[in-house]
């Protein structure tokens, strides 16, 4: 049995840390980003829509070519950026990163389906979603808003799935991950960014996870969850604290 793999934001953070992790029974992946990652890469923005073709043709080539019983793709693109109010931040900026994180995720994850759903092949779609999905955030609207309608969408087409195709669309929520985006919320004012402050206690708790262990938790997700599934990883101690305290 053969397994094709999509990546998006594979360059760094979690997603260069997932490619690390492929097992030996999984296909060279094919990567989508604006920098360099490992794999077959294409360069992509995922903020133009226009540029999503290009992640759709490399879905529909890698399927025929490799013609593989099972697919995975793994959508781990997103952006904390631009950060502060909304009345501070420049147009064009703020829309290409709405479109990144509230649009791609449900576009690319449609056409991976389809595309798998054409061609009898097995699907598993992994979405990278984030504890800022179910917050209020201040200086991060776009960000929380991006994230929680993604992860709407996912449950809502988990829920389309039937248990005959065996296919899955699992969700991840990476708690407190050391990555670029959370180094860079935490150069900012916690007056304009509250969330500071917490990523703050964190850092002195020692409690942040590093990308290549939630990386390592990711793929078992992939080999254990069910379709539906909404699966803390990263620093899984916090989201356990967080729910026994509500």
């Amino acid at each position: 049995m053969s397994t094709s793999l999509f990546v998006t934001g594979a360059s760094s953070g979690i997603g260069e840390a997932f490619l690390k992790h492929v097992p030996p029974n999984v296909n060279e992946a094919h990567t989508f980003s604006r920098r360099e990652s490992a794999g077959r890469w294409t360069q992509v923005d995922l903020g133009h829509p226009r540029q999503w073709l290009s992640v759709v043709a490399a879905f529909d080539a890698a399927l025929d070519d490799e013609n593989p019983d099972h697919a995975i793709f793994f959508h781990c693109s997103g952006t904390g950026d631009p950060i502060g109010r909304v009345v501070d931040l420049d147009p064009m900026e703020y829309a290409l990163a709405v479109v990144l994180n509230s649009a791609s995720g449900p576009s690319l994850g449609q056409a991976f389906l389809r595309a798998c759903h054409l061609r009898g092949i097995r699907a598993t779609l992994i979405l990278a979603s984030s504890p800022a999905a179910e917050k209020d955030v201040p200086g991060m609207a776009q960000y929380c808003a991006g994230k929680d309608g993604m992860q709407h969408w996912g449950t809502i087409v988990a829920m389309e799935q039937t248990p005959e195709s065996g296919n899955r669309v699992v969700t991840v929520v990476p708690y407190a991950v050391l990555t670029d985006v959370v180094r860079s919320v935490m150069t900012r004012d916690p007056q304009e960014v509250p969330l500071v402050n917490y990523f703050r206690q964190v850092e002195a708790a020692n409690e942040f996870a590093s990308p290549e262990l939630c990386a390592e938790q990711i793929w078992n997700v992939i080999d254990n969850a069910s379709n539906g599934e909404i699966v803390p990883v990263g620093a899984v101690w916090i989201a356990e604290r967080a729910a026994a305290s509500s």
